[in-house]
């Protein structure tokens, strides 16, 4: 069988640490236990698969692509909160992915979507990862919220600046002066 991978991560600081390489050895040692022939891996790196649509997935569009072109014969993901974390766009991908006549099989769920059963299945674990995701960004919105009413910064910090052990943003010298020296050149025209 002809079998291909999926593998993701929301952020871009994600990218750099060992969970896509922990996906694809994964995806690539159930195929290799199933005698399947693992013919490709679609990444997608720093994408959300609460919010973003198909649309803004462009390693999931291209993967349905190939699937509607029947370029291989299943798609193999970690768990199911890697394909999608939104209930609407899993069941799409899946259906269409069924269309085409391709297998879908989640390691960690152990599901197979060509069954009713496997159906239902999914359809549960769609709407729990979506409910999970959700939730947590009903969490962190509070949390960003009442940082705000503390008068304290939220996200990343600029460049110039650290977090101090207090949690308070301290400026560091080096990088500072930096900026200072950029916006001075650029306040006096030497920059355009």
């Amino acid at each position: 069988m002809r079998a291909v991978g999926y593998i993701r991560v929301s952020s871009e600081g994600q990218v750099d640490n060992w969970s896509l390489d922990a996906q694809r050895r994964a995806i690539e040692d159930f195929c290799t236990g199933r005698g399947w022939t693992l013919t490709e891996v679609y990444s997608e790196e720093g994408r959300s698969a609460r919010s973003d649509a198909i649309s803004r997935r462009p390693e999931l569009q291209r993967l349905l692509t190939d699937a509607d072109r029947k370029a291989f014969d299943a798609v193999v993901v970690h768990s199911l909160d890697r394909w999608g974390r939104n209930l609407l766009v899993t069941l799409q991908s899946l259906s269409r992915l069924a269309q085409s006549g391709v297998s879908f099989v989640s390691i960690s769920e152990q599901m197979d979507y060509s069954t009713p059963e496997g159906r239902m299945v999914v359809g549960m674990l769609g709407a729990v990862a979506q409910y999970f995701s959700d939730n947590l960004a009903r969490h962190t919105s509070k949390g960003k919220r009442e940082r705000v009413m503390q008068g304290l910064y939220n996200g990343d910090l600029p460049y110039g600046y650290a977090k101090g052990p207090d949690g308070i943003p301290n400026i560091l010298g080096e990088e500072a002066e930096l900026v200072r020296q950029m916006f001075h050149d650029y306040a006096g025209g030497m920059v355009s």
